[in-house]
């Protein structure tokens, strides 16, 4: 397991997260990289943006499971990376702020 991989779950194990929240934003975070043939860390705000348009145009995600992968990759990018992304680069649908 690379440090990166070990790092996320201490972080949302610390937080409290739910095994099962862990579970999915573990996974979230693996297919956003996998998306882009790249580690997550080497991945920026432009990259989310466009992961974000491929879940909607693309996928047809859910609004949970889209409001669920913006909340993984919110928290990978500021506890996990400690690296500030800008807030407009995760985009909540009308009516959601935030996440939990």
């Amino acid at each position: 397991m690379t440090p990166l991989r070990q790092r996320m779950p201490e972080h949302l194990q610390i937080r409290h997260y739910s095994p099962i929240t862990t579970r999915i934003y573990l996974h979230v975070i693996a297919e956003f990289a996998r998306y882009f043939s790249k580690p997550p860390d080497q991945l920026d705000a432009e990259h989310v943006g466009r992961y974000q348009l491929l879940l909607i145009q693309e996928r047809g995600v859910s609004q949970s499971t889209y409001i669920q992968t913006v909340c993984a990759l919110r928290f990978f990018y500021t506890h996990t990376l400690n690296r500030k992304l800008r807030s407009s680069a995760f985009h909540f649908p009308d009516g959601k702020e935030d996440c939990r």
